[in-house]
């Protein structure tokens, strides 16, 4: 490439003046292909991080990007991973075994309107994924984090009237859910870690009745604490009442003398 620019560097001198000029262009023409040469070669030399591949099928086309070399990956095993392999598109959760998908993917109707689209880190959904209906209306947003639903959900009918708004953590419902009849509020449940959440209902004071003191005790306990208090009681001494009566007989006999 050198020596052709040469070459042409020695014609544009034997040149007469009014030709010098057109010589000078093809010159500046040769030092462009020389580096557009120069920077293919280098640019070979490096390999690519991304192939592009496209699949056709009855009623619907993806285009999706796929590492050339997957990178090394600790496999989680709660996370779904999507791989491409024999002209096929897998996922499996915790693993995987062909080359993970990782960027830009977007799938299509027969109609080439937009099916799906979003992005995959590592063979990992991210970020804002979006789902369309076959007449072109949003059907679904949702958002990922590593695999998994991480925040905002909304789901659409083919009129474009939001269905349904809710929060996922860690690929669980969590907050409230929202559901929707012709864009107005229909309901509101809410969910922890993918549980209903029941509302608690307001707690009725009642008196409890009071109690009977002390319940009557049935007449046979009544006759046996009479039994046992009897034979507790002093018995009186005999010796003690007799000179009473003999007081009494004496005072009488005195009388009557």
């Amino acid at each position: 490439m050198n020596s052709i620019c040469l070459l042409s560097l020695n014609k544009m001198m034997k040149l007469k003046p009014y030709n010098v000029k057109i010589g000078f262009q093809l010159l500046l023409a040769n030092i462009f292909l020389l580096s557009v040469f120069s920077y293919s070669q280098s640019s070979s030399s490096y390999p690519k991080k991304h192939f592009t591949f496209h699949i056709e099928k009855l009623d619907t086309s993806i285009t999706f990007d796929v590492c050339s070399v997957n990178p090394s990956v600790s496999v989680n095993e709660t996370s779904s991973y999507s791989w491409y392999k024999d002209g096929e598109i897998m996922e499996t959760k915790g693993g995987f075994s062909g080359r993970l998908l990782d960027g830009r993917y977007a799938s299509f109707f027969g109609n080439k309107n937009l099916r799906e689209r979003g992005a995959y880190v590592k063979g990992r959904k991210e970020g804002k994924w979006t789902k369309w209906h076959p007449n072109g209306k949003i059907n679904e947003v949702s958002y990922w984090r590593m695999g998994v639903k991480q925040g905002k959900y909304m789901l659409y009918n083919d009129l474009g009237q939001r269905m349904l708004y809710a929060h996922f953590r860690h690929d669980k419902l969590n907050g409230t859910l929202t559901s929707y009849e012709k864009d107005k509020v229909l309901a509101k449940t809410r969910y922890k870690n993918g549980v209903e959440v029941f509302p608690k209902l307001p707690h009725e004071k009642t008196k409890s009745p009071k109690s009977n003191k002390d319940p009557e005790k049935p007449s046979f306990f009544k006759s046996t604490v009479g039994k046992v208090k009897s034979l507790f009681k002093k018995k009186e001494k005999p010796d003690e009442k007799k000179p009473a009566k003999e007081k009494k007989k004496k005072d009488i006999s005195m009388s009557s003398n």
